[in-house]
């Protein structure tokens, strides 16, 4: 019983928002984005408050090579997939520098590109993230999405990732293997949040 109310009490303080949050740290890279998103839709749906994101190894303006130029071309376009998958999280960019940070100078230069004069441990992000509610027989999706209503448009680029276009805005979102196996019933933006409803289907989605 110890064992269990102090299993209990840690829960209760990872899931506190206003104590608690993670912060998810990627490059922009195809896979490893798609990996990213994964885990912070996880995270969000077992209710670990997610408060920023870190694009780290981003190539600086100074990389004007031509070799250079055309990887930060690449990147500046993982980097607009990095906003559709994880906005309206804080995402703050990290360059990659010019040697390994190692070491409390390395870390201290870092930590000031990061968050500037901002204290780092301030929680950056409390709003509710996506989560699921049981709907009849299927589930309904809801995401927070703080953007101009308008035509919704959902397409699903394989079982488990849906891209949703919200009259010129558009979101990429990664789905949980319940969700995945459905087919989708219907899709309505209000009040900030985009709910997404889910059926069950035999043949799958």
């Amino acid at each position: 019983m110890e064992a269990w109310s102090i299993l209990s009490r840690a829960f209760r303080i990872l899931t506190d928002r206003t104590l608690t949050s993670a912060r998810l740290v990627l490059n922009p890279e195809k896979m490893v984005i798609k990996e990213t998103r994964r885990a912070y839709m996880y995270l969000s749906l077992y209710g670990y408050p997610v408060d920023a994101l870190v694009c780290n190894r981003m190539l600086p303006p100074e990389a004007t090579s031509d070799y250079l130029a055309e990887w930060r071309t690449i990147q500046q376009g993982y980097r607009q997939t990095v906003e559709e998958s994880f906005a309206p999280l804080p995402i703050f960019d990290v360059p990659l520098f010019s040697r390994e940070v190692v070491g409390p100078e390395m870390l201290r230069h870092m930590g000031t590109m990061l968050y500037g004069d901002h204290d780092p441990t301030e929680v950056l992000y409390t709003s509710e993230e996506q989560y699921i509610i049981e709907d009849g027989d299927g589930y309904t999706l809801r995401v927070p999405l703080p953007v101009p209503s308008g035509k919704i448009q959902l397409n699903r680029l394989s079982s488990d990732e849906l891209i949703v276009h919200i009259g010129n805005r558009k979101r990429i979102l990664s789905l949980p293997h319940t969700l995945a196996v459905m087919k989708i019933r219907g899709a309505r933006h209000q009040d900030n949040v985009l709910h997404i409803e889910f059926a069950p289907s035999r043949s799958g989605w």
